[in-house]
């Protein structure tokens, strides 16, 4: 079944719960499906809420040789020597003044430097990144560490901040979350996106996936009309408002369905690797 009829010469993938399974594995039928369409010609990049240090298993995986997107699109990256194709970085005074008001509310928080992570000591999410860590010291990669934000963002050295996420478990946390936007919607030089249910993420203003793609098909010379975007929440909406075609999977925020071309099976059922073979005429 033909689902679409233009060419496409650009796949950009989410990657949590898009092309990530729920173990967070690309699973190998996808792997290969993907495979079999960049050997037709197709480029592959990732457009993820995630800063470019926690995509870079899955750029290997890929085998991207190209930018890529990270931190919501204030980040664009080159596999090929690491250059930076694009950045935005929230503004020194303004992260100062959340830092200030984020002392006055009870919320999990990762600051992501360009250097270090600064997480809440006992953060559920603590885990994520420490098993992150570990796997790519076993591929020999580079490892950021991950400091106590209570005990060492004193001693921030000023590099660079792309993004700080948010956790929000509970009911109480929302009523916390109402206070941290009311604060955020009087700041010019602080936006904020919400990149999944319990995740609230404070960008640099004028940035988006759809931003970020943008850059990457410039960087080709391929026009929005030839990308093809996957995704499965809110963050990507911009990303799926820019893309010629567009797949929420079967998981996907309601939300997002509304924006997306077609509606594909879930990220642990090799929903890609069935949305790309229904796109099979659409590659070369």
């Amino acid at each position: 079944m033909q689902i679409y009829n233009h060419k496409i010469s650009l796949i950009a993938f989410d990657l949590d719960d898009t092309l990530l399974t729920s173990s967070g594995n690309i699973s190998k039928t996808t792997l290969e499906k993907i495979d079999q369409v960049r050997s037709r010609g197709v480029k592959i990049t990732i457009c993820s809420g995630r800063i470019s240090y926690m995509q870079q298993l899955y750029v290997l995986e890929l085998g991207i040789q190209g930018p890529y997107v990270g931190c919501n699109g204030a980040l664009v990256v080159n596999s090929v020597d690491g250059s930076i194709v694009f950045s935005k970085t929230i503004d020194p005074g303004a992260l100062k003044r959340l830092a200030a008001f984020t002392r006055n509310i009870d919320l999990h928080l990762c600051v992501q430097a360009a250097n270090a992570f600064y997480i809440t000591p006992g953060s559920f999410r603590s885990p994520v990144f420490l098993s992150y860590q570990k796997k790519i010291a076993e591929r020999g990669l580079p490892v950021v560490p991950v400091l106590d934000l209570d005990k060492d963002f004193g001693n921030y050295d000023g590099s660079p901040v792309y993004k700080l996420v948010y956790y929000i478990t509970s009911t109480r946390d929302r009523e916390q979350l109402a206070l941290l936007k009311e604060f955020l919607d009087g700041e010019p030089e602080l936006a904020y996106t919400i990149s999944g249910e319990n995740m609230f993420e404070v960008i640099p203003p004028g940035v988006d996936k759809g931003t970020g793609i943008e850059r990457v098909a410039e960087f080709y010379g391929i026009p929005l009309e030839e990308v093809c975007a996957f995704g499965d929440y809110d963050n990507d909406i911009p990303l799926f408002q820019k893309a010629g075609f567009s797949v929420a999977m079967g998981n996907a925020s309601d939300n997002l369905k509304a924006w997306a071309n077609y509606i594909t099976d879930t990220n642990d059922n090799d929903g890609i690797a069935k949305a790309l073979e229904a796109l099979d005429n659409c590659f070369g």
